[in-house]
């Protein structure tokens, strides 16, 4: 294909004056109207923004002239079932027949494209017809600049009505102009779901949505500029993601107060943010391959594989035009993983109006799309006057593909699959040949993707199913004995009846659902869905072949003269391949034949010397064909087939490859919504985990459509006893439709026909099961329908989430001291409710949205609820099993608890003394105070007056992490203890990315050694990063936001605050001054390889550190960290020495392993400790629980010298904020 740098000099694009800057994110955005629309509609352009600071950061967009002059034709790749003629020539009988009927001459009101939301979002329908419509195609300017389009169908709403269930319309198309080949496919899906979404809130809400897109879009490409001006100037590799936050994309940029909340992300590729390739082949490479995998199979893509590498005419024809665009877009993926350049044409689908490109002489690939009206290319008719084609049908699976004109395919197109006696095989392989080792590869991946793709549970969620079948086997055989005994009385009566009862009976249940219909119809979310797993292991299988053909230059370059330029050597390559096993007349031997003769294998020559002449590094993110080859060249290792599998699989599997978190992100979504929609109990809060993944679902390009994939599947698989897979998918498809983020409106509507059909839903095997679902997807269903009361509902939900995040301060102040340990009200109730009791059930809302089993507003209040419920979101964790009640005098009745404490013939379990406590600790706030509670009031013994409640009857602690009444004595009798487990590791893997994030945006600083004025950094007693932490701090907030796991309900500080109200027992116990909660020191520290620090104490005396009463380590290390590979143990000495060992002592100590979540206490001034060199990145958190300031802290700093005079002013300050504090109280 002649790109846009080999264009003749006169048709050169502007933008080839810095030809490797990286393109623009879009050259152009259109809204265009269906050529055959009944009423007339316009059509929107949207150009980047008009500004100079783009210069030599990006390629100059293409000029608006040249774009405008091109409209027409774009439009026909947008509507590729549609043909000028063909329709001129309809409209032209229509206006007769109105004519001759005496109806309106011009303008009939309707045509037949003008069409109902159901007639297009209709499953069972043609499949011609069917929306959502998504697929690229691609298209040479006048000037030769080649572009490719994105496009999406839609069907906007009527305005008269506003209900996008109501009306005819025709059919719109968005569409992205780029001039990147590959990579940003998720990205320009997404973003044009986005500009529906804000056509349909414009629509529907009568704003001025189309000034709403165009900031949109212009943001948008602003922060690509951005990102690439920062890649360019080292400010940041391409491993990491590059997340854009579009904030006030819903609420408008009059809202400010709705940034944090209101907002969309999109992944940026690594490829484009930095210097391109001239060929751009290494873009074309970056296309998912996994779509042409799943619609050929292995045998048919190799077939495809060698008709593109003979150079023959491929077309490809289906009636689904997202298919044709994404098996054309992976064949010539599947060629560049061997930067092997697309075919001189290439057309993935082909408009009727431009079929005369099939008669083009030289090799193509061209999409033909399938249909019986007028309309569609009749290939029949043409394909006996073009020669030679192989015609590969997309639809049919299994068929060979069709050769036409050809005397001898074998040859001309080898089956690299069928062997031969000539194939003798390579001795690297283990005798197996090249092609037997793809054939192999590419069926284990094929496999993988099944499993992965068709979401397999656990094996207790199959115990439902296993059920089920039983079930129905059973009720089978009892047919089939019922059957054979009527058999019998009617041979014996000599009578025959219908036996259209037994068969009846035979056929199962639900053999008439349409349950299994549910996410079908959208072809991004079946076989063209983007698994990224499979994708990079069918990148390593094509790799590997290309660079055992082609890897090594000197198999096929000879250097005629020493100094001159290498050129090709057929003969020597042929030669080196028969040592290879590849002989005569094997399918090999006839490929490589074909090969050597084609221009293909030319070009392939000359961009290798080209490489060679220009010696430019690779790129991080080039193929791995380019990676490998130069590992190999770079460490001069041998090109041999085992070492080559081993290198590719390497590269790939490299952390630091660009890209390469697409795949955790990937496989950490999926699971967490497969728990979340499982049938099995919760592990977890339920409600949190679905507030975190509505959250992480705003990353529209990839998170959100792995969900939305994966709720799809669980409603297709919610039958019989896994009926509650639908109806959490459906409660979590709400949660996002009100609270994700606005492209999920648009997926809403994608998913109209499968939301529909679960309204009629009767799949259970209860009739009140069923109904719950019924109801929950008619919710859904009405939402989508009437947008006007959806956008309503999302931006009360925005207000709702605004005040969550921000509330806004009370003029009151909240006294504390009476309500210690009860932090809600709702702990209140379940301190003092009697044992069994239930709440009353409130009466049912006015309106019809309640509150559902998520505790979002949800019209559930007529439909029957089971009886229990599993600990999982419909549950929210809470036991409705009945207890039987038990006996507790009046909580309020001070003697007569103390009568109950003294009895010894009466048994108080954990939970009774628990309520007891805490209703007595309620009970002695709401007096003056507890410390003046006479025995005659309190029926108490004056003595216990005075002693606080223990920790473990602490009710607001109960609901996070904490440690026991055992390591607190632990802690006191040896000095320190260890807490395995303390925290998740969900908790403990986003804390450890909070690091990653906080490094990344440079808050990490070398920490230094010493206290106060002999702070220094010194290596050879510490490597490490630290970070200080802490709430309220702009500084980081900026980086990580203001929701982030340190600062959200019950996230870290909320724990550690906990925590250190754990330890006050402890030191009211020792008789030590309380801890000051505003004194508390956090910090995290990052330990790279090889990091260390020595023997040391927290607390030194004469120094500000004398505070520390309490250290802590968290550790937040991944899971499956390995002590003896990974090291970096924490060393706790106990030999009763300082910072170093005591003279003549022998070493004692004990080597605590950092997993992730463990916790470590001990005593700041009494514990020396150390960590242990580490041969892995290690991650913690640290903290100091400081005591009060008192006046002798002071007093003891003053000894100190002059060059203690800034703790002493420090700590002076920190006096007088305490007695400030503490006269304020007093005084209200």
């Amino acid at each position: 294909m002649m790109q846009a740098d080999d264009a003749p000099p006169s048709q050169q694009p502007p933008n080839n004056t810095n030809p490797l800057l990286p393109y623009p994110l879009f050259d152009l955005v259109l809204d265009l109207p269906h050529a055959a629309a009944s009423r007339p509609a316009s059509t929107t352009l949207t150009y980047p923004p008009s500004n100079n600071d783009t210069a030599n950061i990006i390629s100059q967009p293409l000029p608006s002239q040249l774009l405008e002059i091109e409209t027409a034709k774009i439009a026909r790749f947008a509507f590729p079932s549609y043909e000028d003629r063909s329709n001129a020539a309809e409209v032209s009988n229509r206006t007769a027949f109105l004519q001759r009927t005496g109806g309106p001459a011009v303008d009939p009101p309707y045509n037949r494209h003008d069409l109902y939301l159901d007639q297009v979002y209709n499953i069972s329908s043609d499949s011609s017809a069917i929306l959502p419509s998504h697929h690229v195609f691609s298209h040479r300017l006048s000037n030769g600049c080649i572009v490719h389009g994105h496009v999406r169908h839609y069907l906007p709403t009527v305005e008269e009505t506003q209900r996008s269930n109501v009306g005819r319309r025709s059919v719109r198309a968005l569409v992205i102009l780029t001039r990147y080949s590959g990579g940003g496919d998720r990205l320009y899906r997404s973003i044009l779901k986005t500009c529906e979404a804000l056509i349909r809130k414009e629509r529907s809400l009568s704003e001025k949505g189309e000034e709403e897109i165009k900031l949109f879009l212009h943001e948008l490409f602003r922060e690509h500029v951005n990102f690439c001006r920062d890649v360019s100037s080292n400010q940041g590799g391409l491993s990491k993601p590059r997340i854009v936050s579009m904030s006030l994309i819903e609420a408008g940029r009059g809202h400010g107060l709705f940034g944090t909340v209101d907002c969309i992300k999109f992944a940026i590729p690594p490829s484009f943010l930095h210097e391109r390739e001239p060929e751009d082949v290494s873009s074309y490479s970056r296309n998912d391959m996994m779509p042409m995998l799943r619609s050929l199979g292995v045998t048919r893509t190799l077939r495809l594989l060698s008709a593109l590498i003979s150079e023959k005419r491929v077309i490809l024809t289906s009636e689904t035009v997202a298919k044709l665009s994404a098996v054309g877009y992976g064949a010539v993926s599947m060629m560049g993983q061997g930067m092997l350049p697309p075919p001189s044409v290439f057309v993935p689908v082909l408009p009727p109006g431009l079929a005369s490109l099939l008669s083009t002489p030289s090799a193509y690939l061209i999409g033909v799309l399938k249909g019986s009206t007028p309309n569609f290319i009749d290939l029949r008719s043409m394909v006996p006057s073009l020669g030679e084609l192989v015609i590969f049908d997309l639809d049919s699976i299994g068929n060979e593909p069709f050769f036409v004109g050809m005397t001898n395919p074998t040859v001309t197109v080898p089956d690299l699959t069928r062997r031969s006696f000539e194939d003798v095989g390579d001795a690297s392989l283990n005798g197996m040949s090249l092609p037997d080792m793809l054939y192999q590869d590419l069926s284990e991946v094929v496999k993988l993707d099944k499993k992965q793709m068709f979401w397999q549970g656990a094996v207790q969620e199959k115990l439902g199913m296993a059920a089920e079948k039983g079930k129905t086997a059973a009720r089978n055989a009892i047919n089939k004995g019922l059957k054979y005994l009527k058999d019998k009385k009617r041979s014996m009566d000599g009578k025959e009846e219908d036996e259209e009862e037994e068969e009846a009976a035979e056929k199962p249940d639900n053999a008439n659902s349409l349950t299994k219909l549910v996410g079908k119809g959208n072809y991004f979310y079946e076989q063209g869905f983007l698994n990224e797993s499979a994708e990079v292991e069918a990148r390593i299988v094509f790799a590997t072949f290309f660079v055992c053909l082609l890897g090594d230059l000197r198999v096929f370059l000879t250097q005629t003269a020493p100094g001159t330029t290498p050129v090709a050597d057929r003969d020597k390559f042929m030669k080196f391949r028969a040592n290879s096993g590849d002989l005569p007349g094997s399918s090999m031997y006839n490929l490589l034949q074909n090969f050597l003769r084609s221009n293909l294998f030319n070009q392939f020559v000359d961009a290798r010397l080209k490489e060679l002449q220009l010696r430019r590094p690779v790129p991080e993110d080039a193929p791995l064909f380019s990676l490998t080859a130069n590992y190999h060249r770079s460490n001069k290792i041998d090109f041999v087939a085992n070492n080559i599998r081993q290198s590719v699989r390497q590269v790939a599997t490299n952390p630091n490859l660009p890209g390469k978190y697409l795949t955790s992100w990937n496989e950490g979504i999926r699971r967490r919504v497969l728990d979340l929609t499982s049938t099995q109990a919760f592990n977890g809060d339920a409600r949190r985990a679905l507030a975190l993944l509505t959250e992480d679902c705003h990353e529209s390009t990839s998170i959100l459509i792995d969900t939305i994939m994966i709720l799809w599947t669980r409603m297709q698989e919610g039958k019989g006893m896994q009926w509650k897979k639908a109806l959490l998918a459906l409660q979590i498809f709400r949660d996002l439709l009100l609270n994700g983020p606005i492209s999920a409106v648009a997926e809403a509507i994608d998913g109209f026909a499968s939301i529909r059909i679960m309204k009629s839903y009767a799949d259970a095997m209860r009739g009140q099961n069923s109904a719950l679902v019924r109801a929950a997807a008619s919710e859904v269903y009405n939402l989508t329908v009437n947008l006007p009361v959806l956008f309503a509902m999302r931006r009360e939900a925005l207000n709702k989430q605004r005040m969550i995040k921000d509330p806004k301060p009370s003029p009151l102040r909240k006294e504390t001291r009476m309500i210690k340990g009860i932090s809600q009200f709702r702990n209140v109730h379940i301190a003092l409710r009697p044992a069994g009791a239930a709440v009353a059930p409130a009466p049912p809302a006015p309106t019809p949205l309640g509150n559902d089993l998520l505790g979002n507003e949800a019209p559930f209040n007529n439909a029957p609820q089971p009886a229990n419920y599993s600990s999982d979101l419909l549950s929210m964790g809470l036991d409705t099993t009945p207890q039987e009640p038990q006996q507790m005098p009046n909580p309020f009745d001070m003697a007569a608890v103390t009568t109950l404490i003294s009895s010894s013939n009466l048994r108080i379990d954990c939970k009774m003394r628990k309520q007891i406590f805490a209703t007595s600790t309620l009970w002695c706030s709401f007096t003056a105070a507890s410390a003046f509670v006479t025995p005659s009031t309190s029926g108490l013994h004056a003595t216990s007056t005075h002693r606080k409640p223990t920790h473990q009857l602490n009710v607001a602690t109960q609901l996070m992490p904490q440690i026991s009444q055992k390591d607190i004595d632990v802690l006191s009798t040896k000095g320190f203890v260890i807490v395995p487990d303390f925290l998740p590791q969900e908790m403990v893997d986003e804390l450890r990315d909070d690091i990653l994030k906080l490094r990344t945006g440079s808050a990490f600083r070398e920490a230094k050694i010493g206290q106060d004025n002999t702070n220094n950094l010194n290596k050879s007693i510490r490597i490490a990063e630290t970070c200080f932490i802490g709430r309220n701090r702009p500084e980081l907030t900026r980086i990580t936001g203001d929701n982030s796991v340190r600062d959200r309900s019950s996230g870290l500080y909320d724990i550690l605050d906990g925590l250190c109200d754990s330890l006050v027992d402890l030191c009211w116990k020792e008789s030590e001054a309380k801890l000051d909660k505003s004194l508390t020191e956090l910090l995290y520290a990052y330990y790279p390889t090889g990091g260390f620090y020595r023997r040391h104490r927290d607390a030194i005396p004469n120094s500000a550190s004398v505070l520390r009463k309490y250290s802590l380590l968290l550790y937040l290390n991944r899971d499956g960290w390995d002590p003896e590979r990974d090291a970096g143990q924490l060393r706790i000495h106990l030999d009763g020495g300082g910072d170093e060992l005591p003279e003549g002592a022998t070493p004692n100590y004990i080597d605590v392993d950092p997993l992730g979540g463990t916790l470590v206490l001990f005593k700041s001034e009494l514990v020396p400790h150390e960590v242990l060199d580490t041969n892995s990145e290690r991650f913690a958190l640290v903290g100091w629980y400081n005591r009060a300031v008192t006046a002798s802290d002071i007093g003891n700093l003053g000894d100190g010298g002059a060059g203690d005079m800034v703790r002493v002013g420090m700590l002076g300050v920190a006096l007088a904020l305490v007695t400030f504090g503490v006269a304020s109280i007093i005084g209200q």
